[in-house]
């Protein structure tokens, strides 16, 4: 049975979209050589864009092009010293799990606002939120070429779309999707997410003795497939009889947890505890230096790939 809420939520959105119909009557002004993707997700998802943001840039048929992307306060620091991108703009809020009519609109109105102010040429929905505002909001702010994903619905808002298969990677997907802008191109594609971290922001780390090979665990997500802490008792005994440092990652949030964990096995003078210590430079250089990352699916695992490390 659908959801009254959600179904009166989606009338009264689409009654709204046919009030701001006459919006695409007013005379627009000739776009700016720019291509904007729109990808509202975290710092991984961020990360998993970046290929493909490489491979966009490395078209020579879009040279004379500037490269923006609109993403989450979340996902900023996914694009931070990316080379491939000439812009990057925030969104005024986080908009994962809108509940009212009136949040909804707000997050159209402001990616519609943003897109029109900057008057691209071209457009990409990389992936959709709540009933999918980006497709919508480039399709108000009456952007000349348009492409997202067409099995997310309103297929009449975009000018070229496909459908995502949901046993594709993320990564693919989003290569896919790039790959709708070129007939012919000679570029390869290389999946390996990039990320740069700013070595002159970075701790002190000497008092966590990395002189030594050391083993990150980063046990936490926002997902539901969090595991009991107590999984990692056998592996940490086992990396400290090979003499391995171990450091636990992750956010302020779980600090307490991990340390009750620690304490109770009687780990606390073993185990170093860095949740809610570290920026996201610091991250960067840990997971680019350290030997092994034990880690659920988040935007660390994406950070470790970008540096080739061994990743379970």
């Amino acid at each position: 049975m659908i959801n009254f809420r959600r179904a009166t939520l989606i009338l009264l959105m689409n009654f709204v979209i046919f009030l701001l119909q006459p919006i695409r009557l007013f005379k627009r002004s000739n776009s700016n050589k720019v291509i904007l993707l729109i990808d509202l997700g975290h710092f991984g998802d961020q990360l998993m864009l970046t290929p493909s943001l490489k491979y966009l840039r490395g078209n020579q048929s879009i040279s004379n092009y500037k490269i923006y992307c609109i993403t989450s306060k979340l996902g900023l620091k996914g694009l931070q010293n990316n080379e491939d991108v000439d812009k990057i703009i925030c969104t005024d809020e986080e908009f994962c799990s809108i509940s009212s009519l009136k949040k909804t609109y707000n997050h159209f109105y402001n990616l519609f606002s943003l897109i029109r102010d900057i008057n691209p040429e071209i457009c990409f929905s990389m992936r959709s939120t709540f009933y999918h505002i980006e497709v919508l909001a480039m399709y108000f702010a009456r952007v000349p070429k348009k492409i997202g994903y067409s099995n997310k619905g309103l297929k009449f808002a975009l000018d070229k779309s496909i459908n995502s298969i949901g046993n594709n990677h993320r990564v693919y997907q989003n290569y896919n999707l790039i790959k709708l802008l070129f007939f012919h191109s000679k570029n390869n594609f290389s999946p390996k997410p990039i990320y740069n971290y700013n070595l002159n922001n970075v701790k002190n780390f000497s008092s966590l003795n990395l002189d030594k090979n050391f083993v990150l665990i980063n046990p936490y997500a926002e997902h539901s497939y969090i595991f009991d802490l107590d999984i990692y008792i056998k592996s940490i005994q086992y990396l400290l009889s090979k003499n391995f440092q171990v450091i636990f990652i992750g956010l302020d949030r779980n600090r307490y947890n991990v340390e009750s964990f620690l304490i109770k096995n009687n780990l606390s003078q073993k185990v170093y505890n860095l949740l809610g210590k570290t920026s996201f430079d610091d991250l960067g250089y840990l997971v680019n230096n350290c030997y092994l990352l034990l880690t659920v699916d988040t935007g660390v695992r994406h950070m470790a790939n970008s540096f080739g490390k061994k990743v379970i």
